[in-house]
């Protein structure tokens, strides 16, 4: 494990997990300190200052199958470091996203999985499209939305719009 204190004095910080396989790991490196690791059928490409990461499923994902007993589903995890001051696009098909401790505009969206956020200054656009979303500690823009699940916000916004289509909207500004 890398020096962790140095990477959060340094970094922000993005897990994103997902439902898929764990099969390898791929590693790339921004220009300004960035790191990214993705663990499942993983690829991570560099283009100019931007960093893509794509995790796919298993090829037998579409295949029925007979489960008796326990079944452990396939997952991939993704850990990605970068500078503070960040734009930060992070989305998921299946899976829970986590940033912290960003300074920019920052967009994340989930299909199905929970979204929070923690200590970001800039604008904050927070979509889930099953799970509940948790923002602490933030200051600027937010527009969250879930069509089902909670939404708790403790934060200093300049403006919120917090929408949900079951589930319980807490605010604390």
């Amino acid at each position: 494990e890398r020096d962790r204190h140095h990477r959060e004095g340094v970094h922000a910080g993005v897990h994103l997990l997902e439902d898929h396989d764990r099969r390898q790991a791929h590693e790339g490196h921004g220009r300004d300190g960035g790191d990214a690791e993705a663990e499942g059928h993983g690829h991570a490409d560099q283009q100019g200052d931007r960093i893509i990461l794509r995790v796919k499923g298993p090829a037998s994902a579409g295949e029925r199958r007979l489960t008796v007993g326990v079944h452990i589903s396939p997952s991939a995890r993704l850990l990605v470091a970068l500078p503070r001051k960040s734009l930060l696009n992070a989305r998921t098909e299946d899976g829970s996203i986590r940033v912290e401790n960003i300074e920019g505009r920052v967009a994340l969206n989930t299909g199905d999985g929970s979204v929070a956020a923690d200590r970001i200054i800039g604008d904050i656009e927070a979509r889930s499209g099953d799970g509940s979303i948790r923002i602490e500690k933030a200051q600027g823009r937010l527009d969250v939305e879930t069509d089902d699940g909670s939404i708790t916000i403790d934060a200093r916004p300049s403006v919120v719009r917090a929408r949900t289509g079951d589930g319980a909207i807490r605010l604390n500004l």
